[in-house]
């Protein structure tokens, strides 16, 4: 009998490390995937691709994102927020562009800023990805270290 459990559970967690998960959102629609040999992947429903970079040449903040919708999508909207991160965690806002649209399927971001040294800054990326009559809204920020 303790054979058949021990086997019985070998088997279930060999199951567990080979196969992959799905999570669903409650209307069946899948929200990310996860498997053994992989990261998790959210799966966006209108959203293809959104890349965020933050970059500096000196104390030139080069903040670039890109917005991309699956097939079908008709107009992206989104704002982008510099911010600062301070030495206790919280987050000073440092530049905001808002009101930044495109029609189609693309939208891109290429903007500067100068900003102090000594600090990590946080570019995040809102857009909202307008695809027939649903639309998504998506977040991705970057992080990186100003010497």
């Amino acid at each position: 009998m303790k054979a058949k459990k021990a086997a019985a559970l070998i088997m279930t967690i060999s199951m567990l490390t080979v196969t992959s998960v799905n999570v669903l959102w409650a209307d069946g629609s899948q929200l990310f995937r996860a498997s053994a040999d992989a990261n998790p992947v959210l799966e966006w429903v209108n959203t293809d691709c959104v890349i965020v970079e933050l970059a500096f040449t000196g104390l030139k903040a080069n903040c670039t994102a890109r917005v991309i919708g699956k097939p079908g999508t008709t107009k992206i909207t989104a704002e982008a927020i510099l911010q600062r991160i301070n030495t206790d965690g919280s987050l000073t806002t440092i530049k905001t562009w808002s009101g930044l649209k495109a029609t189609g399927n693309e939208m891109y971001l290429d903007k500067s800023y100068y900003v102090k040294d000594g600090y990590t800054y946080r570019l995040t990326i809102n857009a909202k990805v307008y695809k027939g009559a649903s639309s998504e809204s998506v977040s991705v920020y970057d992080e990186v270290y100003c010497e």
